[in-house]
């Protein structure tokens, strides 16, 4: 059970679910980003004379209910209470997360992980690959650019400076990366990756239901492989910094908004982007909060596979350090870098989407780089110096 904890914050977002779902279906809303300052996520407080701004935290709570086949064994270790914050891009342009009076941060030392949204339609590379696939308004008509590594970079700098790390240091927290509006650019995807709409898999025989982990896992590497190809320094400052990274594929409505002329307070009249709450069909966005639950053991796992599948090629994996693999790939033969919750589980090689055991013991490819190079690099004679 997903549920409001005590907070007086939730009105906010009761308020936006009314905007939504409590009136004409037809007629266009428009929702209002997320505001650097003051607005309803922020509180203003005066701190030694100085006006500052700090983000308001949103409640939750998960319990299970009687009917939790794992209620009797697990019992209170089924039960969390959530905390979200919600920061702005803005927060994070250059300059302004250094400023004194900037404290919008402070929870990045206690944080347990961090949802960072990623706007493929804010990318350069990917708003031209997509003008002749959409007319979606976000790629032309109301089209913004915004570089996401730099916001990125300047999450890890607080995130380093808050909690005392050194540069070479991971931060010990998952990254989640909901790279959102899937429904505009999957386009771009090679026609061979299919994602379905869920990943909560029901096991009849139990009479309940669980988190298809191993899938979510496949989805995040061709979201990876996306980013990769459109955002490469992204993705190498994700996964050169956090623990453990995942890619998830969002699109919170589903559709494409409209542009409409809706005045506002300014008597502003140009046209703001808006949905029709009959258009709302949201895609997956549940996935980054279904992958946390199961990481802190809180859901069950389902469709489990006990070993490799028959027919299915195994990959070569080099252990090299106490928190991820390297891996290289039995048909494109491209290393990739995977974390343990990959160990003994089926991939799609994201270069081919042909499918791939990952085994759950090192096993170094035959042939390996160290049979090509001259017998002196491992330790034999060396070749004279040239005079």
């Amino acid at each position: 059970l997903f549920e409001y904890a005590i907070s007086r914050e939730t009105r906010i977002v009761d308020d936006i679910v009314n905007r939504l779902f409590g009136g004409d279906p037809e007629k266009p809303v428009f929702l209002e980003k997320t505001l650097e300052t003051g607005g309803r996520v922020n509180n203003r407080i005066n701190l030694n004379g100085v006006a500052v701004d700090l983000p308001k935290p949103f409640l939750f709570s998960v319990r299970p209910t009687p009917a939790n086949i794992d209620i009797a064994i697990k019992g209170d270790a089924l039960h969390e209470n959530l905390a979200f914050y919600d920061l702005a891009g803005e927060h994070f342009q250059y300059g302004r997360y250094a400023n004194a009076a900037n404290r919008s941060f402070g929870h990045f030392a206690h944080s347990d992980a961090l949802i960072f949204t990623y706007d493929p339609l804010q990318d350069s590379t990917a708003i031209e690959r997509l003008a002749t696939l959409t007319r979606d308004p976000q790629v032309n008509s109301h089209k913004v650019l915004n570089r996401q590594d730099n916001v990125l970079e300047a999450v890890i700098q607080q995130f380093r400076v808050l909690r005392g790390l050194q540069p070479t240091e991971p931060i010990k927290i998952p990254l989640l990366v909901c790279v959102q509006k899937f429904d505009v650019w999957k386009s771009l995807l090679p026609k061979w990756v299919q994602i379905d709409e869920n990943s909560v898999w029901r096991s009849p025989s139990e009479g309940t239901s669980g988190v298809d982990i191993e899938e979510l896992n496949r989805n995040s590497l061709h979201i990876k492989r996306f980013l990769q190809d459109i955002s490469p320094t992204f993705v190498a400052q994700a996964e050169a910094n956090f623990s453990t990274v995942r890619f998830f594929p969002v699109s919170a409505l589903g559709g494409s908004p409209t542009a409409v002329e809706i005045p506002d307070e300014y008597d502003d009249k140009r046209a703001k982007l808006c949905i029709r709450p009959q258009d709302l069909h949201p895609f997956r966005v549940t996935d980054p909060i279904l992958w946390l639950l199961h990481t802190w053991k809180v859901l069950r796992i389902a469709r489990r596979r006990g070993g490799k599948p028959d027919g299915v090629a195994e990959a070569s994996v080099v252990m090299r350090d106490g928190r991820v693999v390297g891996a290289v790939l039995p048909e494109s033969k491209e290393r990739i870098t995977l974390d343990k919750q990959y160990l003994g589980t089926l991939i799609v090689d994201p270069y081919t989407g042909t499918p791939a055991w990952i085994p759950s013991q090192e096993r170094k490819p035959e042939g390996s780089m160290m049979d090509y190079l001259p017998k002196w690099f491992g330790g034999g004679p060396k070749p004279p110096k040239r005079g």
